[in-house]
């Protein structure tokens, strides 16, 4: 009787194409990527299994995820879906906003090697909303000039949880005494029938809207609200 075999010492290699690098996401349900197995002539076995190691870095404490039992702090790694392209599918709710995570994946071929040098990526995840408030003018104040509307905003959540920052403020000064034509347009200086949402200068943490008093009414009563956006898009729901 006679055998065959091949002899086959190289590493396999994978890498991680979602989440990608220092990256901030509001949802994600897939961790993706792909992995090869290389050697001299045609003596590489194949990738076989690629294994995920996903971890929550806190200030105290790095917590390994676990699929049965969730977020533990003794290492653990978990099988993905396939080998090239690989996938691990996760649940929104079990990422915690705010929190930087890291994620490993690491090969194995058929001959028994195990990749070393890890694909590596972190990431930020940020699904709470940002916040404003509108501080000039003062709620159920008369004004007999009102040429600067303010306030302050603020993407949460706060430090020292990361966020991703804020994108834009706008603003909605609706005239509840003009059915026809409430809201104010400040883009061509009208009021108008359409729902506007006028952007205003915005700072770090406050932001500012100039106003000419030739476009107030004199008895007229209005309405401001301000809502925040953040750099994922995600915009203030209760604004004020």
């Amino acid at each position: 009787s006679s055998v065959t075999f091949k002899y086959d010492t190289t590493k396999p290699d994978s890498t991680i194409q979602i989440p990608q690098q220092d990256q901030f996401y509001n949802s994600l349900t897939t961790l993706s990527g792909s992995s090869s197995d290389t050697g001299p002539g045609n003596s590489a076995s194949g990738v076989t299994l690629v294994k995920l190691q996903i971890k929550k870095l806190t200030e105290s404490t790095t917590y390994y995820w676990d699929e049965y039992n969730k977020w533990q702090t003794n290492e653990q790694w978990v099988n993905a879906s396939g080998t090239d392209p690989w996938t691990y599918s996760f649940n929104d709710s079990d990422w915690e906003s705010g929190r930087k995570y890291q994620v490993l994946s690491k090969a194995k071929d058929d001959a028994g090697n195990e990749e070393t040098s890890f694909g590596v990526g972190d990431f930020f995840f940020d699904s709470v909303r940002p916040i404003s408030s509108v501080t000039r003018p003062e709620n159920n104040k008369y004004y007999k000039s009102l040429t600067e509307i303010s306030g302050t905003a603020q993407d949460k959540p706060l430090p020292p949880l990361f966020s991703v920052g804020l994108n834009k403020v706008e603003l909605r000064v609706k005239d509840e005494n003009n059915p026809s034509t409430p809201y104010w347009d400040g883009t061509n200086m009208v009021w108008s029938s359409t729902e506007t949402w006028n952007t205003v200068t915005l700072y770090t943490s406050t932001w500012t809207y100039t106003f000419n008093d030739a476009n107030w009414t004199d008895g007229h009563t209005y309405r401001i609200n301000s809502r925040a956006q953040d750099k994922l898009n995600q915009f203030e729901i209760g604004f004020t």
